[in-house]
């Protein structure tokens, strides 16, 4: 499950990390949020089991980061055709802002790397409900999908990925969601963590008596 071009972001010694979309500031909403990061190795060297960590003392206070247990491979003046995945959970007390996060890229060898991620918390509650298009589109291993939900209280919500047959192929999100902004990554796997063959998608949004549904292309 674990959301353009990927824009560099922060340079620091032979790795690069850049986000998954254009902009250097990646907004959050209180409640869960998820980052796709992508790695650019700009040296002669190849490195392994490349995974994200943090350490939540160095939060602030309200946020909590996680990094699935997900790894990468990257090989010499490469950018990794995968990404490592954030979950960032924000709790309603933590306030509108900027937010730093710092970031230790590792890999096999317990090469290290620091990076710092800056964030911007706007807590207003989105008016309507909405399904965006996914972006990129069509992509190649990773794509993030935006929506918003507009209510005062908690609505069943699913999130749920079918073939042109109206296969369901996985659901990304079933649980009760309050109002905000959400942002999911899919990586192109069905239910059984099996990668799909390239072709149209559709992705389905269910909130309350709210539904719509968006197209996407999946091309390796």
């Amino acid at each position: 499950m674990f959301r353009k071009a990927i824009t560099p972001i922060i340079f620091f010694c032979t790795v690069i990390l850049a986000w998954a979309n254009e902009q250097q500031i990646i907004s959050l909403t209180t409640g869960s949020n998820e980052v796709l990061v992508k790695v650019q190795n700009t040296s002669e060297l190849n490195f392994f089991s490349l995974k994200l960590e943090t350490k939540q003392e160095k939060l602030p206070e309200g946020i909590i980061v996680s990094s699935p247990s997900e790894q990468v491979d990257i090989y010499a003046n490469q950018v990794s055709k995968t990404g490592l995945y954030l979950a960032i959970n924000v709790d309603e007390q933590v306030k509108e802002g900027f937010y730093e996060i710092p970031l230790v890229l590792k890999d096999g060898e317990n090469h290290s790397w620091h990076f710092t991620l800056t964030t911007q918390l706007n807590d207003k509650k989105p008016k309507n409900f909405d399904l965006e298009q996914n972006y990129p589109n069509p992509f190649n291993s990773n794509t993030q999908i935006k929506y918003t939900l507009a209510t005062n209280e908690e609505v069943h919500t699913q999130l749920i990925i079918y073939d042109v047959l109206g296969q369901k192929i996985c659901t990304l999100v079933d649980e009760k969601q309050p109002a905000g902004a959400y942002q999911v990554v899919w990586n192109g796997t069905n239910s059984t963590g099996n990668l799909v063959s390239n072709g149209t998608y559709f992705y389905k949004l269910i909130s309350g008596s709210f539904v719509k549904v968006q197209k996407m292309t999946l091309l390796k």
